[in-house]
């Protein structure tokens, strides 16, 4: 019994630590996983400028559900500043057509909603400016043929 156990010991032995995988072969999204934890991390230190780098580099690798997909869901929030909303738009419209199904394409769906109503505000308000423009000139050319 004891040879037969030594035996064993010794087989395992000569297979070497060299056969374990890396976590990351087992695992697809691993490495991923960890940059959007780094990510998360960075925005919670109020580094937005980086998180918004790290998750950017998340989103555009391969693909990965439960990841890429919350990656995408933040990187819009940080795009949420003044001139930049067509970033974060376009990062939802992306999120929403990739990943249809995830919890962060439902959580999105208020603010590309909001978003999307917002830029068609933005047409007519340019509209609006233009015709108002168009009016001053009219008016003036009627007060100088007076």
């Amino acid at each position: 019994m004891i040879r037969w156990f030594i035996l064993l010991l010794g087989v395992l032995g000569m297979t070497g630590c060299a056969s374990l995988p890396i976590p990351g072969s087992i695992w697809p999204g691993y490495n991923q996983k960890q940059q959007l934890a780094q990510a998360v991390e960075l925005i919670e230190q109020g580094k937005s400028a980086e998180a918004t780098d790290a998750l950017a580099k998340i989103s555009s690798t391969t693909t990965t559900p439960g990841v890429t997909d919350e990656a995408l869901f933040r990187l819009s929030l940080l795009y949420l500043k003044p001139g930049a909303t067509v970033k974060a738009r376009h990062t939802l419209e992306r999120l929403r057509s990739e990943y249809p199904g995830s919890t962060w394409s439902r959580q999105s769906a208020p603010l590309y909603e909001y978003l999307t109503r917002t830029r068609n505000l933005e047409k007519e308000n340019r509209e609006l400016r233009l015709s108002i423009d168009r009016l001053k000139l009219l008016d003036l050319e009627l007060e100088q043929k007076r």
